[in-house]
């Protein structure tokens, strides 16, 4: 039976350490790597071009085994969702876990309900919040000024090439798993380098490229 499953979903990094991080800054690998180890996040604005595993990231650093996480689509969100959000950010926490706000594609949020959620994220209520979103600016700035923002880019023109890199040693890794091994680095440059930055159209191009020698072996 053909296995239409989607790449991009049946081989999402599970751990920092297997995602693509070679477009940030050393300082913000560090930074993501001291989260990841922690039992508390900061508020995090990831923001930046489509397809560079901002929403990725943001569940991986919002692991609900240790936070009570609460997930929204920011394109789906309007004033009238504030109240119930609003009932998670102040109640009384039975486990003690500390509670996360993972909120992805913010800049979606209604703009009424960014000025309704500016009380909620105070540090007084002992929640974190963790925002994705492509385009920083239609999130209003008493918003974004509550967050550590990290843009999600490409890197400079001298690092390029090694993102480049370890694209098209992911694209290996998951040819690999999918018992496909006839297709070489050369090849799959082109497709990473023509996709490029956009990991996520990337292995989709891949799949629909490949996936059908995966059936042949």
């Amino acid at each position: 039976m053909t296995d239409y499953s989607m790449w991009i979903e049946k081989h999402q990094p599970t751990t920092l350490d297997e995602c693509i991080l070679d477009a940030f800054p050393e300082y913000v690998k560090r930074q993501m790597l001291h989260m990841s180890a922690q039992t508390s996040l900061p508020n995090v604005l990831l923001y930046g071009i489509a397809g560079t595993g901002k929403s990725t990231i943001a569940r991986i650093l919002c692991d609900d085994s240790k936070y009570d996480v609460r997930p929204l689509n920011g394109s789906m969100m309007t004033k009238s969702d504030i109240p119930a959000l609003e009932k998670f950010v102040k109640a009384n926490n039975l486990f003690g876990n500390r509670r996360v706000v993972f909120v992805d594609e913010a800049d979606g949020i209604s703009t009424p309900a960014q000025l309704a959620l500016r009380s909620l994220i105070e540090p007084t209520h002992n929640v974190s919040w963790f925002f994705t979103c492509n385009f920083r600016k239609k999130l209003i700035e008493p918003i974004t000024s509550r967050f550590m923002q990290i843009e999600c880019t490409q890197p400079p023109q001298s690092e390029r090439n090694k993102h480049i890199a370890a694209i098209v040693h992911r694209c290996q890794q998951i040819l690999n798993a999918e018992k496909i091994t006839d297709v070489g680095d050369e090849e799959l440059h082109v497709l990473v380098s023509n996709k490029y930055p956009d990991i996520r159209a990337t292995i989709n191009e891949l799949q629909m490229r490949y996936s059908f020698l995966a059936e042949a072996a």
